[in-house]
């Protein structure tokens, strides 16, 4: 919780001040997993890339029980693939990234995510999101480039596993 939402809060009872204590902090995994998702968005959007859904909501996984390993985020529940694919699916109805659905030669379908044909104006979206949730979580801008610069890693390497894809 940030200085300015409790001096909103220097009105409240003590048990009311708990409980919203309580409820901030029983959402903030989530907080972090919508994060993680805009960080590597944004690598995403900058690097015109196109993933897989599965295998990037995997990747993300893995990456995220790294950085709560490394104590860059709190809570292990932000690595629920829930929650990722989640925060995926509401940023691509935001617009933030073009979801898109092909078909295999079995009729199976597989989605993927695409920053190929993003804008600037997506990118800054994106990057103002991202700096409203760590100012929410009350992160500064080095441990989110240290968050961001992880993910950006992870995605990179992970290139080589067969989750970018040509559509």
């Amino acid at each position: 919780m940030t200085i300015e939402q409790v001096n909103q809060l220097r009105g409240a009872s003590s048990s009311e001040f708990r409980l919203i204590g309580f409820l901030a902090d029983l959402g903030s995994y989530m907080l972090d997993s919508y994060l993680i998702v805009l960080c590597a968005l944004e690598t995403m959007l900058q690097g015109k890339s196109t993933l897989k859904e599965q295998s990037l909501i995997e990747e993300l996984h893995i990456a995220t029980i790294g950085l709560q390993k490394e104590g860059l985020i709190g809570d292990i529940q932000s690595c629920l693939r829930d929650t990722i694919r989640t925060a995926l699916c509401s940023f691509a109805e935001q617009e933030l990234v073009a979801k898109q659905n092909a078909w295999n030669s079995d009729g199976t379908r597989e989605v993927f995510y695409s920053g190929k044909d993003a804008e600037e104006k997506q990118l800054n979206a994106v990057r103002e999101s991202k700096d409203r949730i760590a100012s929410i979580l009350g992160y500064d801008s080095e441990k989110v480039q240290r968050i961001g610069a992880s993910l950006a890693e992870t995605l990179q390497k992970s290139a080589g596993k067969n989750i970018r894809a040509k559509l």
